[in-house]
């Protein structure tokens, strides 16, 4: 048998290819695009909408879903029985999981991309704001 390949034993991580990471340049275009949303809406934010539940859910199943995708594209994927965990508990499972995955790159990756989902947000909010009501903003009584 020679020039035979000697298979890997299971456990063992294969590193992932060169050519991915498309599913995490798409995430992140998603999530900042749902936080220039929730900076919209934060305009009036003393006003209760729908689009409260509907960006929690679109947000959790955004996490989720990266997370999901991003396992099996590094070649450990999530078994299907707890994937929809990841939906459900996101906001816990998936920081978790990058911190996992990528060890202490996984801590700054998480502080950055937080740190400027809120500094995107609260941009938008803000010159939205003065927009929409001039130098009235926010309302009188409303902060």
């Amino acid at each position: 048998m020679a020039g035979a390949e000697i298979p890997e034993p299971p456990g063992v991580p294969v590193p992932p290819t060169a050519r991915g990471g498309r599913h995490t340049r798409w995430f992140l275009i998603t999530l900042y695009m749902l936080a220039f949303v929730w900076g919209a809406r934060s305009i009036y934010f003393w006003e209760p909408t729908s689009l409260d539940l509907l960006f929690r859910v679109a947000l959790a199943i955004l996490l989720g879903w990266w997370a999901v995708a991003d396992a099996r594209w590094r070649r450990h994927p999530i078994p299907l029985l707890s994937r929809s965990w990841f939906v459900l508990g996101a906001t816990v499972l998936v920081p978790v999981y990058v911190i996992w995955s990528r060890r202490w790159r996984g801590v700054g990756w998480i502080i950055l991309h937080t740190a400027l989902w809120f500094v995107l947000a609260t941009v938008v909010m803000t010159i939205g704001g003065l927009i929409v009501f001039g130098g009235k903003w926010p309302p009188p009584g409303k902060s």
